[in-house]
């Protein structure tokens, strides 16, 4: 089945078509695991759900066809004063996407196998958790001009609360 790239489209599932899928994959110098977007379609199509599931997009849906667009790209945005992406994908929503995929291609899981859950220095013993989301940095980077994640989820980055025992 190929991805539907259908800007708006009630069956869409991918904000990138195969030709600049491949084409961005070309030259990319971190592309190992990599062979093409058709080998690669249901990474492709995670990275979308991921995407529009984790990050609070800024803007809405165009009001015409907010009810049967399947993803959250186009959008109206506020400062988007030409309203040029009501219309069309922004080509860093697209480089996300593929990031994306290719993390998850490169990667058995998407959560952080090193984010830390709790640290006891009397005995120096720590423990991670393995259930902290995180998008790769490049991802961020490239939506951080649309969205942000959504609270509770994370980038690898974070705080971490000492307590005195």
């Amino acid at each position: 089945m190929a991805l539907d790239s259908t800007v708006g489209g009630s069956t869409a599932d991918s904000y990138a078509d195969d030709t600049f899928i491949d084409a961005y994959m070309a030259n990319h110098p971190y592309q190992t695991g990599w062979t093409d977007a058709a080998t690669h379609e249901a990474e492709l199509k995670y990275a979308v759900i991921i995407l529009d599931n984790w990050v609070e997009w800024g803007g809405v849906k165009d009001d015409i066809t907010a009810l049967t667009q399947a993803l959250e790209f186009p959008r109206d945005l506020s400062w988007d004063v030409d309203d040029l992406y009501s219309t069309v994908i922004p080509i860093q929503i697209k480089r996300a996407q593929v990031e994306l995929a290719l993390h998850l291609v490169q990667n058995t899981e998407i959560y952080d196998p090193q984010a830390l859950k709790d640290i006891d220095l009397g005995k120096l013993e720590m423990t991670f958790n393995t259930t902290v989301f995180v998008l790769p940095s490049v991802v961020t980077a490239l939506i951080s001009k649309f969205g942000v994640l959504k609270p509770g989820l994370g980038s690898g980055m974070g705080n971490a609360t000492l307590v005195r025992v």
